[in-house]
């Protein structure tokens, strides 16, 4: 009954338990900012001059490159599928289509800051290039008789990554 006595007595906390619960509370904070910090800086868009940055190791910038690789490949897919001729050097693809449309797929350097950013342009009969891919490190373009091979070497999370695709040309309609 005595013990019962003094805590009813107390009016209030003590200035170590006060000290206590702000300490750690203050290292809660301080655990917690850190680590929204650190995934923000992994989670932005990293861009040079309105291009991807080359090398990027954001999350953002990694899944804007693979999903325009992945486009790239489909939309030349389509073309090399159904064209009527091709010419292909290093880094630069001539697709001549049916209707008599060439469509030029070739390399690109930007130097924005002193940095230079590699792209893939795309252009139809000459005229308005758009840009398809970009931070890249290297395109490749080779074809032997009616197989076109794509390879796109970029850095993906700080590591050099192939990105390699093949597609038969069809054979001309008679």
């Amino acid at each position: 009954m005595i013990s019962c006595r003094r805590i009813k007595s107390y009016q209030g906390f003590t200035l170590l338990e006060v000290t206590i619960t702000v300490g750690i509370l203050s290292f809660l904070l301080f655990i917690a900012y850190a680590t929204i910090f650190s995934l923000g800086f992994r989670m932005r868009l990293e861009l040079l001059g309105g291009y991807l940055a080359p090398g990027s190791k954001s999350q953002v910038n990694q899944q804007i490159l693979i999903s325009q690789v992945n486009r790239f490949f489909l939309e030349a897919a389509r073309s090399i599928r159904s064209a009527k001729q091709i010419n292909t050097s290093s880094s630069r693809a001539m697709i001549v289509e049916n209707s008599g449309s060439i469509i030029e797929y070739s390399l690109k350097e930007y130097s924005i800051n002193g940095k230079v950013v590699k792209t893939i342009v795309r252009s139809k009969n000459g005229q308005g290039e758009r840009v398809i891919v970009q931070g890249i490190e290297d395109f490749k373009i080779e074809k032997s008789s009616n197989l076109v091979t794509i390879e796109i070497r970029a850095l993906v999370a700080g590591k050099e990554q192939i990105f390699q695709a093949s597609f038969f040309k069809r054979s001309p309609s008679k």
